[in-house]
C-alpha cells in the first residue's frame, strides 16, 4: 500500500492506494497498448472503453471495447476486450477528425449505451476537440452517430449521471459533469430528462443559484461552473454509498505536467464542492510502477492521467473506491484501489 499525506486549508487527510491489476497489455492482450478504461454497467455487465490503441506489428484503433460478468474489482477483473478476426484490437467507432476521436464517458439507458466522445481536431497544445455522442442498440456491436457538438465549447469531455430531478419530485433527471478546453477547463453541469438525451437542444446547463436552488437555462453559453480555480481534461463522478454524498475524480493540470489527481465531495451535484483532496500524484514514482517496468525495460515515470471511477456496485458499506488511470510508460490502464475511510471521519467531523 502507498500511503500519502497532504495538507488541504482544513486538516490533514491520508488516503491510501495500491494498485490492483494491469488492463491491458499482458495475457490474451500482450503487446497491446490503449489507455482512459472508462466502466460502465449494461445489462447487468461491466463495460470498459479504450482510447487510442496500438497493437503488435503497428496495427491501431481508434478506441476498444472490452465486457467483464465480474462486477468486483477488488482481486481484479477479467476483462474479454473486442478483437478481429486477426486477434487485433478491434474499434467499435471509426475516427472521425484526423487526430483522435476516444470515448469520455458513458451511461447505459433503457437498453441503449450511450458514449460521450471526445473528438480531437488536433492534439498541438492545447488541444481543440470537441464532443460527439454515440449510441448502440445491440450492446455495443455498433454504433452510429446521435449528435455532434462544437469544438472547444464547456461540454467537450462529458461524465454522464442519473440521479433526482432537480424540480420534479420523485423523479430522476440525466446530469452531464463537463469540461471544456482540453486540460484548461473549469467544471461545469448539465441536466436532461432521461429519455431526451438524444437531443441536445433539450438540455439545460447550470447558471447559478437562487433562493438556495439551482438556476437552470437553455443556452450553454449562460453555464457557469461548478467548480473554479483548476484547469481539467478527463473527469468521471459517482454517488458513494459510503460516504452518502457524490464523488468527483479528476486531474488538475494548474501546474502543468506537475498535475495531481483529487477527490471532491457534494450533497448535490451543483455543489458547494468540498475543498480538493490529495488521491494520486503526477511525479512520484509508485513502488508498483518500478515493478512493471522493470519486465519491459528501464524507463522513466509515465505521466498518469484518466481518473475515470468505477460504478459503485458493493451492497456493503465499503470504504474502497475504484478507479483507473493511463500511463504513457508503459502505455496502459491501470486498476487503482484506494480507501477513503479517513475522508468519511473528516466529513463526520464537519
Amino acid at each position: 500500500m502507498n500511503c500519502i499525506t497532504i495538507s488541504s486549508p482544513a486538516k490533514p487527510i491520508s488516503l491510501k492506494t495500491d494498485m490492483i491489476q494491469r488492463l491491458i497489455g499482458e495475457g490474451e492482450t500482450e503487446g497491446w497498448g490503449s489507455d482512459l478504461g472508462i466502466s460502465f454497467v449494461h445489462n447487468g455487465k461491466l463495460y470498459f472503453l479504450g482510447g487510442d490503441t496500438n497493437g503488435p506489428k503497428g496495427m491501431q484503433a481508434a478506441n476498444i471495447i472490452g465486457v467483464s460478468d465480474d462486477l468486483n474489482p477488488s482481486d481484479g477483473i477479467n476483462i474479454i476486450w473486442e478483437k478481429d478476426k486477426k486477434g487485433n484490437p478491434k474499434e467499435f467507432f471509426p475516427m472521425i477528425e484526423p487526430s483522435s476521436t476516444v470515448p469520455a464517458g458513458a451511461i447505459s439507458i433503457s437498453n441503449i449505451i450511450y458514449i460521450f466522445m471526445m473528438d480531437v481536431i488536433n492534439w498541438d497544445y492545447p488541444a481543440t476537440a470537441r464532443s460527439v455522442l454515440i449510441k448502440s442498440e445491440d450492446n455495443g456491436k455498433s454504433f452510429h452517430i446521435v449528435w455532434e457538438g462544437v469544438k472547444d465549447n464547456k461540454f467537450v469531455n462529458i461524465a454522464p449521471i442519473i440521479s433526482d430531478h432537480p424540480f420534479k419530485q420523485g423523479k430522476k433527471a440525466l446530469y452531464l459533469i463537463g469540461s471544456g478546453k482540453y486540460r484548461e477547463s473549469l467544471i461545469y453541469l448539465a441536466v436532461s430528462e432521461i429519455d431526451n438525451i438524444e437531443n441536445k437542444e433539450s438540455y439545460l446547463y447550470f447558471a447559478g443559484i437562487e433562493n438556495g436552488s439551482p438556476i437552470w437555462k437553455r443556452d450553454e453559453d449562460s453555464a457557469i461552473p461548478i467548480i473554479n480555480g483548476v484547469k481539467v481534461g478527463e473527469l468521471s463522478v459517482q454517488w458513494n454509498k459510503y460516504l452518502d454524498k457524490w464523488l468527483l475524480a479528476y486531474f488538475d493540470y494548474s501546474m502543468g505536467d506537475k498535475s495531481n489527481m483529487y477527490f471532491r465531495t457534494a450533497s448535490n451535484l451543483w455543489g458547494p464542492w468540498s475543498n480538493p483532496i490529495f488521491v494520486f500524484s503526477g511525479s512520484r514514482q509508485y513502488g508498483w510502477y518500478e515493478e512493471v517496468i522493470t519486465r519491459e525495460g528501464s524507463r522513466s515515470w509515465g505521466i498518469p492521467y484518466g481518473s475515470y471511477l468505477l460504478p459503485d456496485l458493493s451492497s456493503l458499506n465499503n470504504s474502497k473506491v475504484y478507479f483507473t488511470i493511463s500511463l504513457w510508460i508503459p502505455y496502459s490502464i491501470f486498476l487503482i484501489e484506494v480507501d477513503i475511510n479517513n475522508l468519511r471521519k473528516i466529513e463526520e467531523r464537519k
